[in-house]
C-alpha cells in the first residue's frame, strides 16, 4: 500500500484562504485604531506574525506531512503538524462517504472526502475530484444479491 500525497493545489488554496482571512483584523484594527498608538502597532503586530507563521510554516508543515493510502481492507491518513499522526479505519466500518467542494476548491479541481465511520468521521482535505471518486468507489460497500435498477 503505497502513501499517497494530497494535490499540489491544496497548499495555494490554503494560503489563498489565509489571505482573505487575514483582511478581517487589518480592517478591524484599522477602523479602530489610530495607527499613532502603540496599542494599534502591538495589534498589528500579533496578527501579521500570526499570518506569517500560518503563512510559511504551518500550511507547508501541514501539506507536507498529509498523505493517505487505501486498499479494500483499511484506509490510512498520515496528517499533523507537530507530531504524525496516523488515521486508519477499517473499510467494513465506513458507512458512506461525503465529497464536500467549496468554490475555491472547486476552481482548482479539488475536494474535501469525509468519511463517516462507526464511532466517528476522518476527513482528508486537498484531493482532486477525479482521485476522490475512485476512492469513494473503492471504499464503499456494495450490497450483494441486490438489483439497482
Amino acid at each position: 500500500m503505497n502513501l499517497r500525497k494530497i494535490d499540489r493545489y491544496a497548499l495555494l488554496v490554503w494560503r489563498m484562504r489565509l489571505c482573505v482571512a487575514a483582511l478581517v483584523p487589518s480592517f478591524l484594527t484599522a477602523l479602530f485604531f489610530s495607527p499613532t498608538r502603540v496599542l494599534w502597532l502591538l495589534i498589528t503586530a500579533l496578527w501579521l506574525t500570526a499570518f506569517l507563521v500560518m503563512f510559511l510554516w504551518y500550511y507547508p508543515l501541514k501539506y507536507r506531512k498529509l498523505s493517505y493510502a487505501a486498499n479494500s481492507e483499511v484506509l490510512v491518513i498520515n496528517c499533523g503538524v507537530i507530531y504524525t499522526r496516523r488515521k486508519s479505519v477499517y473499510v467494513k466500518n465506513i458507512q458512506y462517504i461525503s465529497l464536500v467542494t467549496l468554490p475555491l476548491d472547486n476552481l482548482f479541481g479539488l475536494c474535501m472526502v469525509f468519511f463517516h465511520v462507526a464511532g466517528g468521521n476522518v476527513y482528508l482535505p486537498g484531493v482532486r475530484i477525479s482521485d476522490a471518486l475512485l476512492l469513494r468507489e473503492m471504499l464503499t460497500p456494495t450490497i450483494m444479491g441486490e438489483d439497482c435498477e
